[in-house]
């Protein structure tokens, strides 16, 4: 896999391996690196805002609210402002409805999933 993201011309995103990275849910099980392109990074020539445009549809499409964990919410909402979607972007602010707090504060679905570790 690679280091880097890099454009796949023929698949027309980002890609972070070979293309099937997309469908092999073990590698892009956490894909923030791809989005922090068009999110955390100043805009450069290096980045086709197009390809981080589709790139970042593609993201939201495999990365759903059931997986995503840590920053992913707060980096999420960066790039879909940054490409131009704020509803998305206050939706990943504010979508934690699913999510139960215990009495410290915690999220229980956050420790169910540290816990199979």
């Amino acid at each position: 896999m690679a280091s880097y993201a890099w454009k796949n011309t023929s698949s027309g995103y980002y890609d972070l391996g070979p293309p099937s990275w997309w469908n092999d849910s073990s590698l892009s099980g956490d894909p923030r690196s791809l989005i922090m392109l068009q999110g955390i990074l100043p805009n450069t020539p290096a980045v086709d805002p197009d390809i981080a445009s589709k790139t970042a549809k593609k993201v939201w499409e495999i990365w759903t609210d059931d997986k995503i964990r840590g920053w992913g919410r707060p980096v999420l909402a960066i790039n879909a402002a940054r490409v131009g979607d704020p509803d998305r972007a206050i939706y990943h602010l504010t979508a934690y409805g699913y999510w139960n707090f215990d009495d410290a504060g915690m999220s229980s679905s956050l420790n169910t999933y540290w816990a199979r570790f």
